[in-house]
């Protein structure tokens, strides 16, 4: 008994060992379905083993990540999403009765729009071109299959036959060129990758035509002035047709309207042209044009035809004549082809054009004029000059218009009367018109003249004035009435004692000169008033001289008188000095002589002498004076000044005038006077003869230096200190009586030591220091 109770007990425990290992808690969901936007969900997860009931939950207990949807306690998942979102990885939690868990692995959830193929049609094609989408006002017409929604890699499928040589490719492009015309009907499916897989599907067809082609080749001849009519056929495309011509011209008179070609040809002879017939909307995309040939046979009946610009015109042309009708128009009879002269007429009225050369060419010709009221011409412009010297004035501007576009002739007139167009006298153009006499010498007198234009018609403008003052020459000379001076003077510079003069218009101006020919009235030496003096010139000082002053006036005109003499003894001391009008040389030079540039001078009688020096005092009249010298010799190099002066003959000098040169030649330094000697201090004057000195240095002896300039040598200098004997302390080498007393002064304490005296330093005046001063005095 227990041997058995041992084996069931084993048994058991066997059993329960292998229960619990087959029925272990387990998640066996292994992924998730697609969420599809806009559709109610119900999904869940699934488990094996454990006790139920389960308990579920997301791991980490984190939400649904997509929103509208609920994880729910019993595994589900419910609600509806209105938004694709995803993927995204979530780990789920059972729980059984006994609280055993178990972990799902990492599932994906995602949510995607609904699988959509969303082509409303597919493109058109032609036959022999390349199958391609197809634009339209509207929007496209694609050529491939176009898809939205789902998810992950899609499969495009079919169902039919597409069109002969198209063909699609796995992403839904159909491509290719068809080869013959027709409709394909298609049912097309689209696969994603979904959980369950998505299926969309859509029936779509394929349009295959032919291409637009024009049938006509050839059109029926025309008639000209006869109604024509021809149909112009083609076909293919898409019905119906549009047609235009698209370069060349159909025959004038003709149009195109639709497919018909109709009108009345007002010429004639051959248009070539090319029609193009275009299929219509929606596909504008084939087109096809042809060059055609329209003949139109000439009629041989043409008319030129138009309006005259005024009724009752009448019009000439090729030796015949129509008359316009009261409004103008006209119409010639039948004419060939040829050229014909058309001219308007009518009295009192002017045509443009005057006339017209109008060619007849297989065609009627219109042609119409212009009328106007012919009116009288008018002056524009006419003028004499301001101011005239003869009554034969020059005409300085003339000029008219008319309506007609030529003047026929001018006349000019003192009289305000319009004249007759008959009257003598005009003139096809004036340079210049002669005015009646009745004006004074050198009076102005105002005259006004008037200018009239006449058309050939014979109409007259109104007058023109012009005016101009006329001032006739004054030939009259004035006269010197009274003219007189002293009889002998001392001085060049002789008053005038009387000097007047008379004109019949007056006198503008007066001279003095000792020429009897007469001077130029333009020239500037005359003067407005008579000169109250005459100044002579080339009268020698000392000497009594005859001379004879000449007085001449003359007026506006130009008209000079003739002279009235004077004569006068003139005996004449020269007290002025000469006066030097330039001086200059050049700022540098290199050499000691140095040019001179200007050098110019005047004297109320004569420079008798020139003359350069280097001095500013006034030079000798034994001094070597000369002609005007070409150059200066100066003494040495550096900055140096010139001064020229002048005399003349009386022995009167000039004042100078200088003129700075700085001399660029080697100047070689020179020691001064003070060079070489003893001295009891630093000299400080006459340290250099020439050059510049430098700075004094050392106390006894002293050195200095001479520079030279312009590259020229230094030179070195020095002076020796002098020893001076007991009491000489004004340092000139002897001792005086009043230098004893000073050191007597200075013994008694009268008067501070000095040096001179105190020759032991010892800042007093010994008895045995003055006997020195003494013994010095007196030469021991």
């Amino acid at each position: 008994m227990g041997r058995w109770l041992a084996q069931i007990l084993l048994l058991l425990v066997i059993v329960l060992s292998v229960s619990a290992e087959a029925f272990a808690l387990e998640v066996t969901t292994q992924e998730l379905a697609t969420v599809v936007v806009g559709v109610p969900y119900l999904g869940g997860l699934t488990a094996t083993g454990g006790r139920q009931p389960y308990t579920w939950s997301i791991n980490n207990n984190v939400t649904l990540p997509i929103s509208g949807l609920t994880f729910n306690s019993d595994g589900t998942i419910t609600g509806q999403t209105d938004t694709a979102a995803g993927p995204y990885g979530i780990s789920f939690k059972v729980t059984d009765l006994d609280g055993t868990s178990a972990y799902s692995n990492t599932l994906i959830l995602r949510s995607a729009d609904p699988l959509t193929i969303t082509n409303q049609a597919l493109a058109y094609g032609y036959v022999g071109s390349t199958y391609y989408r197809v634009a339209l006002p509207t929007g496209n017409l694609p050529d491939s299959i176009m898809v939205s929604g789902g998810t992950g890699a899609r499969e495009i499928s079919y169902t039919g036959t597409l069109p002969a040589e198209l063909s699609m490719s796995s992403l839904g492009t159909i491509s290719g060129t068809p080869s013959e015309a027709g409709e394909s009907n298609l049912t097309f499916s689209v696969t994603d990758q979904s959980v369950p897989p998505m299926i969309a599907t859509r029936k779509l067809s394929i349009r295959i035509y032919e291409k637009v082609a024009i049938a006509t080749t050839t059109l029926p001849g025309a008639l000209q002035k006869a109604a024509y009519s021809a149909v112009l056929s083609g076909g293919g495309g898409v019905a119906p047709y549009s047609w235009k011509v698209k370069s060349g011209s159909l025959p004038a008179g003709l149009a195109l309207n639709g497919a018909t070609i109709s009108g009345t040809p007002t010429g004639c002879g051959s248009s070539t042209f090319y029609a193009t017939m275009t299929e219509s909307s929606p596909l504008p995309v084939s087109v096809d044009s042809q060059p055609l040939t329209l003949n139109v046979t000439c009629s041989d009946d043409y008319r030129i035809s138009g309006n005259a610009g005024v009724g009752g015109a009448t019009i000439s042309y090729g030796g015949s004549v129509v008359t316009a009708d009261d409004s103008g128009n006209y119409s010639t009879g039948s004419l060939i082809n040829g050229t014909y002269a058309v001219t308007p007429s009518k009295p009192g009225y002017l045509f443009t054009p005057k006339s017209q050369s109008v060619t007849v060419k297989d065609a009627d010709v219109l042609f119409s004029f212009v009328a106007a009221v012919d009116t009288p011409p008018t002056v524009t412009s006419f003028a004499f000059p301001e101011t005239a010297t003869s009554l034969t004035v020059a005409v300085s501007s003339l000029t008219a218009k008319d309506d007609s576009g030529s003047i026929a002739g001018y006349l000019i007139t003192e009289s305000d009367s319009v004249p007759s167009a008959s009257a003598t006298g005009w003139r096809s153009t004036w340079s210049s018109f002669t005015f009646a006499g009745g004006i004074p010498d050198a009076t102005p007198v105002q005259r006004t003249a008037y200018v009239w234009a006449k058309d050939a018609a014979g109409n007259v403008s109104l007058g023109f004035p012009a005016t101009t003052t006329i001032t006739l020459n004054d030939t009259t000379k004035p006269v010197v009435s009274e003219f007189s001076i002293p009889t002998t003077s001392s001085s060049l510079t002789v008053p005038v004692t009387t000097f007047t003069a008379t004109d019949n218009v007056g006198v503008t101006g007066y001279l003095l000169n000792t020429s009897y020919t007469p001077t130029p009235s333009a020239s500037a030496s005359w003067s407005s008033t008579a000169p109250t003096s005459y100044t002579f010139s080339g009268i020698k000082p000392g000497v009594e001289t005859t001379k004879y002053l000449y007085a001449w006036a003359k007026d506006a005109t130009g008209n000079v008188s003739n002279y009235k003499p004077a004569s006068i003894k003139i005996k004449w001391t020269d007290t002025t000095k000469p006066q030097i009008t330039a001086f200059a040389m050049p700022a540098t030079a290199t050499s000691l002589s140095v040019s001179v540039t200007t050098f110019t001078a005047t004297d109320d009688d004569a420079v008798s002498g020139y003359l350069i020096t280097e001095s500013s005092a006034v030079p000798s009249l034994s001094a070597a004076w000369s002609t005007v010298p070409a150059s200066f010799t100066f003494s040495a190099g550096g900055a140096r000044t010139a001064y020229a002066w002048t005399r003349d003959a009386s022995g009167n000098i000039s004042d100078a005038q200088s003129a700075a040169v700085v001399i660029e030649v080697a100047d070689n330094g020179v020691c001064g006077s003070s060079n070489g000697n003893s001295l009891s201090t630093a000299p400080t004057t006459n340290l250099c003869q020439s050059g510049t000195a430098s700075s004094v240095t050392g106390s006894g002896p002293w050195n200095w230096s001479c520079a030279g300039e312009f590259n020229g040598t230094t030179a070195s200098c020095s002076a020796a200190k002098s020893v001076l004997k007991p009491g000489d302390c004004d340092g000139i080498g002897g001792v005086s009586i009043a230098e004893v007393q000073s050191a007597i002064n200075m013994f008694l304490g009268l008067k501070v030591p000095a040096a001179c005296v105190d020759t032991d330093g010892g800042a007093s005046v010994s008895i045995s220091e003055v006997q020195k001063a003494i013994n010095s005095f007196l030469g021991l």
